[in-house]
């Protein structure tokens, strides 16, 4: 391996990297909040056989539309601070490609709304977009946070977190395979499937924000 691939990062990355992952951080707060408040506001959607799309359409869809925002602002600066936070060898370039590929996905989301069907199935050319971006934007993220998640070991400063990172990798590449099969098969079981794969999307990007931020905050002061 080059030593090339270990010079850590500049006093300027090393901003960077704590502002993204200030960033990620705020973004994940501010869905996960959202999220909650909605399934509040919104009772007539059953969270076990309703997915969290149906909440953007209707009262308070603003919401809803901002937390699909912040998912995709929350993909992005991630992927911004890994580049800048972690040195070469520990980075993917497939993984960073991927996860901004998830982040643009996200931005398509959540400017073109579902279709609310009584079984979630799109009857519009706009629901069609967002059900693509939607599923396009899930498999790009899971395969982003095993490409990473596995490369992380090889920075010191992430070889604590790697081992966490990577188990949430694993589960969520699980957890979005029994969602889309759970879909398929049109289970009335299919928006817990759901809640439980972005769970662990939001878990993911925010032990990962934290970690940008908190790994480079001392040192981003000198």
């Amino acid at each position: 391996m080059s030593s090339s691939n270990l010079v850590p990062p500049t006093q300027q990355a090393k901003q960077g990297a704590v502002l993204a992952g200030s960033i990620t951080v705020g973004a994940v707060v501010y869905a996960v909040a959202a999220l909650a408040v909605l399934h509040l506001l919104r009772p007539e959607y059953d969270p076990v056989t309703r997915v969290i799309s149906n909440y953007a359409v209707g009262r308070y869809g603003f919401l809803m539309t901002a937390v699909f925002f912040a998912l995709a602002i929350g993909m992005l600066s991630s992927a911004f601070g890994i580049y800048k936070g972690v040195v070469p060898a520990a980075r993917s370039a497939g993984g960073l490609t991927l996860l901004v590929l998830a982040g643009v996905g996200g931005v398509l989301v959540a400017l073109f709304r579902t279709d609310v069907t009584p079984e979630d199935w799109p009857i519009t050319t706009v629901g069609i977009i967002h059900v693509l971006a939607s599923v396009a934007s899930l498999a790009c993220f899971v395969v982003a946070s095993l490409l990473l998640s596995r490369r992380f070991k090889n920075d010191e400063r992430w070889s604590s977190l790697q081992p966490t990172l990577w188990a949430f990798a694993l589960a969520g590449l699980a957890a979005s395979i029994a969602y889309f099969a759970i879909k398929a098969l049109n289970l009335p079981i299919v928006g817990i499937a759901q809640r439980v794969s972005y769970a662990i999307v939001l878990l993911w990007l925010l032990l990962t924000g934290n970690h940008l931020r908190s790994v480079h905050s001392q040192s981003a002061k000198g």
